[in-house]
């Protein structure tokens, strides 16, 4: 089972990798503590297409602390953070 889901797996983009950070070009868009769960993210089409789109992400498990100082760093870039 975990060989299959790890072959199932490299069929997908990766998004960002640690070794690589950013040089893949979405790295930009991965924002608060997101890039601390892996060392490799991987792109599935929707999360894909919002990557393309220009959506920012962030963990499931950033708090509001985290969220407040990712919007003010957006804000400087520009970006309305809502």
């Amino acid at each position: 089972m975990r060989k299959r889901f790890q072959n199932w797996l490299r069929e997908r983009p990766v998004a960002w990798e640690r070794r690589q950070d950013g040089l893949e070009g979405y790295g930009y868009y991965l924002e608060g503590t997101v890039k601390n769960i892996s060392g490799s993210i991987y792109a599935f089409p929707d999360g894909l297409a919002a990557y393309r789109a220009g959506q920012y992400f962030v963990a499931e498990s950033d708090n509001e602390l985290v969220l407040d100082r990712v919007c003010r760093a957006l804000r400087l870039r520009g970006i309305d953070c809502s």
